[in-house]
């Protein structure tokens, strides 16, 4: 079985003071590839990225070095796996599109607020 060891190649380079960062910007260079090897031609780059980037917001809580480190691990494993074409088409879109098309929860609304006034905010977008 082929595997590219991407965690461990990454683990070893010396210096890096942000991983995330690194495993960022790894997943962002690879998106064209991605989008070719998927056939993801209507999706667009851009989509693609904001799709990444909404994935690592969401585990940017975590403080811990280990679960820093078990992260990473994963992160590397699933664009090993995408890569590899481990995936298929449909989960790699579903991963995508659940990302891009998820409204924004950082809004504020007013406890007050009506049902009206929280569609009308929510369809101004």
């Amino acid at each position: 079985m082929t595997t590219l060891n991407l965690y461990s190649k990454a683990m070893k380079i010396p210096g890096v003071q942000n991983r995330p960062a690194q495993l960022y910007r790894r997943c962002c260079k690879e998106i064209p590839r991605v989008l070719v090897i998927y056939d993801f031609v209507n999706f667009g780059e851009q989509n693609a990225r904001e799709g990444i980037k909404s994935l690592f917001y969401e585990k940017a809580a975590a403080k811990d070095p280990r679960i820093i480190r078990h992260l990473l691990n994963f992160g590397y494993y699933e664009l090993e796996d995408t890569l590899l074409q481990h995936k298929q088409r449909h989960h790699l879109m579903a991963i995508l599109e659940a990302r891009v098309d998820k409204p924004s929860l950082s809004r504020d609304l007013r406890p007050d607020a009506t049902l009206e006034e929280e569609e009308a905010q929510w369809l101004a977008d």
